[in-house]
């Protein structure tokens, strides 16, 4: 019998049997999108082109501590990075928005199904980054549990 649902910083935690259902699913699939693949946008929307500079997309889950924590550190991303990045969190809608509103974010921000992140967008752990060209093709991906991770991936991509 699953425990119920915990609280932590207002967010909901799974249950029992939804983590092993998640783990299960990444035993099944294990191959995140690789570079050279193209981007399955869609529920993502592409962003405008920007030059050739990359896009960056990260999935962040509200089932995950870490990127909770992350949550408030996005605030100091740079206009430069701004206009060529997208928050992915798996959630409501109006869980999204809410946090979308709270921070107030200045780049989108779309929520998704667990589902789609693993089985559209082949997310295997979160927080997780694509680096993603003009033309949508995956040009890295990464991993970043602090906000100084991320910034290291933008500089690794552009420089």
């Amino acid at each position: 019998m699953p425990c119920g649902w915990l609280k932590w910083k207002g967010i909901k935690l799974m249950q029992a049997n939804e983590l092993w259902s998640l783990f299960e699913r990444k035993q099944n699939n294990p191959q995140a999108i690789t570079v050279g693949e193209a981007f399955p946008y869609g529920l993502v929307p592409q962003l405008p082109v920007v030059g050739q500079q990359a896009h960056y997309i990260m999935f962040l889950s509200m089932y995950c501590s870490i990127c909770m924590n992350l949550l408030p550190e996005l605030v100091r991303i740079s206009p430069r990075i701004a206009e060529r990045f997208t928050l992915c969190i798996s959630g409501t809608p109006e869980e999204i928005n809410e946090i979308r509103e709270h921070f107030d974010f200045k780049f989108p921000v779309v929520s998704l199904r667990t589902k789609d992140l693993e089985d559209k967008y082949r997310v295997l752990m979160t927080p997780f980054l694509y680096a993603i060209s003009a033309e949508g093709m995956i040009l890295g991906t990464g991993t970043s549990d602090v906000y100084e991770e991320f910034i290291a991936f933008v500089d690794s991509m552009e420089g």
